[in-house]
């Protein structure tokens, strides 16, 4: 029912999803102003990139620097749409809790394997701290974090700069005591470089399968308390958009392969015509 809501909306309004996703995203990162802001500097580069330039994607660049997370909202969001997860079934919650620890595996492993190649979500100099940038430039278009001093070469620049993290928590805290310190409204951090999260042991380890739920619930937490809220929020909603995405893809094949088109969306039936 809402998905045919959903879809009835889109065409009246002729509104891209990728587009609705990216505004939303935008203003939890950076406010409402911000996020104005940011598109304007974004509609600016995208003409330059007409002529060369980098990649603008913010979408692409969340889904990055939350990839566990993302991955597992992807993995739950095409399940449920598949109908392979019942929300009223305690055996979903189960396959929930698995999908959510197997995402922060692989999402930990790519970190590892390819974590030189992390992509910048935001910089903002000490000079310009009042002025918003995009999300999503290569490294190379980014000036690093903190002061720069005149005349530094290119090699000390691409070191590592040391940054001042208002969202450090000591390592005496518990893990209550972190949990109750999240800055719900704050502005998340997206000056820290994509890394591994732990997660928050606030359910004691239990047997079995009960002990898979709890450290899911766990690693929930930690991504909360790690990502801070806005950004949390912006990464289920990147990674549900990604496992819509990709659930709808899947079933547009299936329905050429099968020659029935009668499940699909009359935008999906349009695109098909056109691309014949």
């Amino acid at each position: 029912m809402l998905g045919r809501i959903y879809e009835t909306i889109r065409e009246r309004l002729h509104v891209p999803p990728s587009l609705v996703v990216l505004l939303v995203v935008l203003v939890l990162l950076y406010d409402v102003g911000g996020a104005l802001a940011a598109v304007w500097q974004m509609v600016m580069m995208l003409l330059a990139t007409l002529i060369g330039g980098g990649d603008h994607d913010v979408v692409a660049s969340v889904l990055w620097r939350t990839l566990p997370l993302a991955i597992a909202a992807a993995g739950v969001t095409f399940a449920l749409l598949n109908r392979w997860l019942d929300p009223q079934s305690i055996n979903s919650y189960i396959v929930m809790a698995m999908i959510v620890l197997a995402g922060a595996i692989v999402g930990n492993a790519a970190y590892e394997r390819f974590g030189s190649r992390t992509v910048v979500l935001a910089v903002q100099p000490a000079s310009e701290a009042n002025e918003p940038m995009p999300i999503g430039l290569p490294r190379s278009k980014l000036q690093p974090v903190g002061s720069q001093r005149p005349g530094a070469t290119l090699g000390e620049l691409s070191q590592p700069q040391p940054t001042t993290n208002s969202a450090t928590v000591s390592v005496e805290q518990t893990a209550w005591q972190r949990l109750t310190s999240i800055r719900w409204f704050a502005k998340p951090d997206l000056s820290r470089p994509p890394q591994p999260v732990q997660p928050l042991k606030v359910i004691p380890k239990g047997p079995g399968i009960y002990g898979g739920v709890g450290g899911a619930i766990n690693q929930l937490l930690g991504y909360l308390v790690d990502y801070e809220p806005r950004l949390f929020v912006a990464s289920i909603l990147v990674g549900g958009f990604a496992g819509w995405r990709l659930q709808r893809r899947v079933a547009v094949a299936h329905a050429v392969v099968a020659g029935n088109l009668t499940e699909l969306s009359t935008h999906e039936r349009k695109k098909l015509k056109q691309a014949a």
